[in-house]
């Protein structure tokens, strides 16, 4: 995993992390995020295709990122995915976004519909800007624990969010 560098990156992030055992809001607030607050990582699947996650942290150790593989055009943006993490916690976190036109994305699992924008950047075609049109749940579970209270954790970003996501270059 190597860190890229990147664009110019904007945005607002409405969002709360709740605790899903005790309905308990462990915090939450809204990110006015720049250049320096998002994190770029390369990465390689098992099936050694590179993809992008770009991270930005929330609050003590959560954080979401957004991962996605350029595409060779348009077209090729088939959808990607958004996670939650919980750094020092073992956990995991996947949420499937399906690119239903040029300029929409639904979550394949529950609620949640994002306005996009893709663009061509130096490595190909890429989401440059995402838009929560509904909040959307990001559920994160725990890989030790009382399978009944999974999701322990949703981090929800709220109707309205909006980040303009740098670009590798």
């Amino acid at each position: 995993m190597a860190m890229a560098q990147c664009g110019d990156a904007s945005g607002v992030v409405d969002w709360a992390v709740i605790e899903t055992v005790t309905g308990k809001v462990l915090g939450e607030g809204q990110l006015d995020l720049s250049t320096s607050e998002v994190l770029i990582d390369k990465h390689y699947t098992a099936e050694q295709v590179m993809y992008y996650r770009k991270r930005v942290c929330l609050f003590d150790s959560f954080s979401i990122a957004f991962d996605e593989h350029p595409g060779k055009s348009a077209d090729d943006v088939k959808g990607f995915g958004f996670t939650a993490s919980n750094e020092g916690q073992n956990t995991y976190s996947w949420e499937w976004f399906n690119v239903v036109s040029p300029t929409e994305a639904v979550k394949l699992q529950e609620e949640g519909t994002l306005a996009i924008e893709i663009a061509q950047v130096a490595c190909g075609w890429e989401v440059v800007r995402t838009e929560f049109l509904t909040d959307a749940s990001l559920r994160l579970t725990r890989f030790f624990g009382d399978p009944s209270q999974e999701p322990y954790w949703r981090v929800t970003i709220k109707k309205g969010s909006w980040i303009s996501w740098p670009s590798v270059e």
